[in-house]
């Protein structure tokens, strides 16, 4: 299994549905902001298993048995985008045998 061309290709798939979703624009003292509610998400992961192994080396990080992965997406705050992302990056995994945890919201 080829790790590292998997994830590459859940990136590609997590950025195209991040920038194809439409936020649930909210108001806050009359001001619309269209990219909704501020926040992450992330997914939980097996830090034994062979993805938790390439995330640890990757990230030169020790992995406990229990990991969150988090939607680090520069240009975007709306948990709506992050969350996009994450279910896409996630799905491709699941497709190519890893198996990780549901994707979470945190609203900020």
């Amino acid at each position: 299994m080829d790790i590292e061309r998997i994830v590459r290709q859940a990136e590609v798939l997590g950025l195209a549905a991040a920038a194809a979703c439409v936020p649930v624009a909210i108001t806050v003292q009359g001001i619309v902001y269209e990219d909704g509610n501020c926040g992450s998400a992330y997914f939980e992961f097996d830090g034994r298993s062979h993805f938790g192994r390439w995330y640890g080396q990757t990230h030169r990080e020790s992995v406990g048995v229990r990991r969150r992965f988090y939607a680090n997406l520069g240009g975007y705050q709306s948990v709506d985008r992050r969350t996009a992302y994450l279910k896409a990056f996630r799905n491709h995994l699941m497709q190519h045998g890893i198996s990780v945890g549901e994707v979470v919201q945190v609203l900020d």
